[in-house]
Formats: structure tokens, C-alpha cells, sequence
């Protein structure tokens, strides 16, 4: 990761292929570029894949808030602090898993085949949702 202070501008070194490893489920979602999430964002996608699998899987959530960004109201003068909190950031890394789930063998509804074309579906439209690229992986 470089800096530049005459553009101020953050670039990151794009030649890392590791991917992070699967823990608790058999498919997962991962990013394959840098970028930030806006915390909206964030529980909207939280929201579409619940409704999207609901009893078919279990999802574990990898990723976690890390940036804040404070706001001041427009009438404030200067000084008094540095504001209030404003906006949650979600910093992704290339190769972090999203998130991870799993096919509940409880559920008869769908065949492997099935929930497979429905996953590949999901991350089709979670990446038309996303300004960043996302992939499958499983085990």
C-alpha cells in the first residue's frame, strides 16, 4: 500500500492471490477486489440473503465494522469537538470471505444440484448489488 501525499491518494498492492480459508461453512462468498462497504449496503446484503436462504441455510457473518466517520451539523462554528458519529465503513480486503453458509441436511427441499444454481444465482445478483467483485467458493 502506497501513499502520495501531493494527490492524496491510497493505492494498494493488487498482486496478493490468497484467499482466506472456509472455517464454519461448506460455501462462502469472497471479495476479489479492495474497496469499502457503506454500513447500509452492508445490512441490505445481510437482509437479501436471509430472505433469499432462508430455511435452506445457516449463515456466519466474517466481516465486522472498522471505520467511523464523524459529522458536524452545518451550523456549528468552529471548534467543540470533532462531531458526532455519522456513517459505519466495512474496509474489505482482496480474498476476505463475506460471509459463509452451509446446506441444512434437515431441510429436504432442494438437491444439491438445485441449492448449487441457486448459490451461483445469489452471488449473480449480490454482485450486480455491490460496486466491488465478488466470487464463490467451496469446499
Amino acid at each position: 500500500m502506497k501513499y502520495f501525499k501531493k494527490n492524496h491518494l491510497v493505492l494498494y498492492n493488487n498482486k496478493i492471490n490468497y484467499i482466506f480459508p472456509l472455517i464454519q461453512g461448506s460455501f462462502g462468498i469472497y471479495f476479489s477486489d479492495f474497496g469499502l462497504i457503506n454500513f447500509f449496503q452492508y445490512k441490505a446484503l445481510i437482509f437479501f440473503l436471509k430472505k433469499k436462504l432462508k430455511y435452506i441455510s445457516k449463515l456466519f457473518i466474517r466481516v465486522s465494522k472498522s471505520l467511523y466517520c464523524t459529522k458536524k451539523s452545518i451550523g456549528v462554528r468552529m471548534g467543540k469537538g470533532k462531531g458526532a458519529l455519522d456513517n459505519y465503513y466495512i474496509q474489505v480486503k482482496k480474498g476476505q470471505i463475506f460471509i459463509e453458509f452451509f446446506f441444512r441436511k434437515k431441510s429436504k427441499l432442494l438437491k444439491n444440484d438445485e441449492f448449487l444454481k441457486k448459490i451461483k444465482k445469489i452471488v449473480f445478483l449480490l454482485s450486480k448489488k455491490l460496486g466491488i467483485k465478488i466470487n464463490l467458493i467451496q469446499n
